[in-house]
């Protein structure tokens, strides 16, 4: 799989990277960290975690759409993506309620937390 992948990933940008690194864990139910420690090893792990800090990444995050605001954003992508077609449904490891996502984010303000997601992480 790394021949397969290494090029397209190595092409992502931080953003793509981040939101790929909290979709790995919805739907493995573990972080990349541990899918790295578990299937390489714990230095290979900490070694790629500590390069991905210099870009301000983290293999550690995990999908928290009932916390992060942002994880909500990317739910609502998925389930509407799901809904028209565009991508092939697949049920997360972690439980999702998009229902009560819907209640708990309804008054969201995207443009404000996408300006707070700029500022936090790309500039």
């Amino acid at each position: 799989m790394e021949g397969e992948f290494a090029g397209q990933l190595k092409k992502l940008t931080r953003t793509e990277g981040r939101i790929l690194i909290k979709l790995i864990h919805r739907q493995t139910g573990e972080t990349m960290y541990e899918l790295i420690k578990e299937y390489r090893s714990g230095w290979k792990a900490f070694w790629y975690n500590s390069s991905a800090n210099m870009f301000r990444l983290s293999l550690k995050k995990e999908y928290k759409p009932k916390e992060e605001a942002l994880d909500f954003i990317v739910e609502d992508i998925l389930q509407r993506s799901f809904i028209n077609g565009t991508l092939d449904k697949r049920e997360p490891k972690i439980p999702i309620d998009y229902y009560q996502l819907l209640n708990q984010y309804h008054n969201i303000d995207i443009e404000h937390e996408l300006n707070l997601y700029i500022d936090k992480y790309l500039k």
